[in-house]
């Protein structure tokens, strides 16, 4: 099998590109990475123009079906109106990829109809920078095609007690770029879905002021459910009126709101598809 590998987003060092070969080519498959990853550019990994080139060519290649971004970052909004314009290919890729990459993930999975994958980024994997349960299940539903995604949730409010069982496709990602996509052509669909939320290195009234927008912009409106992932700071005294933030937000709004720590930017950081879930009995279950 063959794999592309693209940084749409932020820059990482070169002396990683063999490590990123070496770990795929560990796995028993093929490692297609671009000669030209890494270039010059203010902010990302390399000028829009070349990391948009790379991603097209990833899209339309008809020998590979897995697309892996190397990290987030920031840049992969900067190609959305170019990949506005592309007919959608005639083979659906999975593309694997968070953080930033949410922004591909809205794109390919609300215009084209495509199931990407949420979840670690090559570099995390090659590097080993997640814990080994995180590791298992993503190698499970990338290198053997197992989706066993069957997660506990915790209620945090009434409403999310009560639920019985929902179904619904998933979407979301990271909290700032679903923001971002306020009034785009690349904008969140909610109708109806279960939203999964994470954020990281934001202050407490940042992410209150998101939520707050979100909800002002009516995209909770169509909302099935909604689950909280990991919100962490690189400061641990944060995250304590972090939490009090989210729980606000919980009891504020009538929707079952769940918690899945987990999903997110830390030691762990679960799977998920863009794509059809139950969620039942406070576990979330894609099959």
């Amino acid at each position: 099998m063959i794999i592309d590998v693209i940084a749409p987003s932020g820059s990482f060092p070169a002396a990683d590109v063999a490590a990123l070969r070496a770990y795929i080519e560990s796995k028993g498959h093929t490692a297609r990475i671009p000669d030209q990853i890494l270039g010059p550019d203010l902010l990302a990994a390399n000028s829009d123009a070349e990391r948009f080139k790379q991603l097209k060519a990833a899209l339309y290649a008809e020998d590979s079906t897995i697309i892996w971004c190397v990290r987030g970052g920031y840049g992969a909004t900067r190609l959305l109106p170019d990949l506005q314009a592309l007919p959608p290919p005639k083979h659906q890729k999975i593309l694997i990829g968070f953080s930033d990459i949410t922004a591909l993930h809205l794109f390919l999975s609300q215009k084209w109809g495509w199931p990407t994958l949420h979840g670690a980024s090559l570099r995390q994997m090659a590097k080993a920078d997640l814990n080994a349960h995180s590791i298992q299940l993503t190698e499970a539903l990338v290198f053997e095609k197992k989706p066993i995604i069957n997660y506990a949730l915790m209620p945090m409010n009434p409403a999310a007690q009560n639920s019985i069982s929902i179904e619904a496709a998933l979407t979301g990602g990271n909290l700032k770029l679903l923001e971002a996509s306020l009034g785009t052509s690349w904008q969140i669909n909610t109708q109806p879905k279960i939203l999964i939320l994470e954020e990281i290195n934001e202050y407490d009234y940042r992410v209150d002021r998101s939520l707050v927008h979100l909800a002002q912009a009516q995209v909770f409106e169509s909302v099935s459910a909604i689950i909280l992932g990991d919100f962490t700071h690189e400061f641990p005294a944060h995250e304590a009126k972090l939490e009090a933030v989210l729980k606000r937000f919980a009891h504020e709004i009538r929707l079952p709101v769940f918690r899945r720590p987990g999903i997110g930017h830390g030691t762990e950081n679960l799977p998920w598809l863009y794509a059809p879930a139950q969620l039942n009995a406070s576990r979330l279950i894609q099959i």
